[in-house]
């Protein structure tokens, strides 16, 4: 299968919680993810983000599904 974005996130997003997932495979195909907790106030949002940003992850999915 032809890896379209070598590095992607996905967030699962709560009301107090977002859950972050990053993928990454590299040139040689090996696969690694990390997973990532943040809260949902603004300097905590901040940090998730930076987080991000300091990954390289120019690819962003959200998930929130209501009760």
């Amino acid at each position: 299968m032809q890896v379209i974005h070598p590095i992607c996130c996905g967030i699962d997003v709560h009301a107090a919680q977002l859950t972050a997932c990053l993928r990454q495979v590299n040139e040689d195909g090996h696969i690694t993810t990390e997973r990532h907790d943040s809260g949902t106030t603004y300097s905590e949002l901040v940090a998730c983000r930076t987080w991000l940003q300091a990954q390289n992850g120019p690819v962003v999915a959200l998930e929130r599904t209501g009760v």
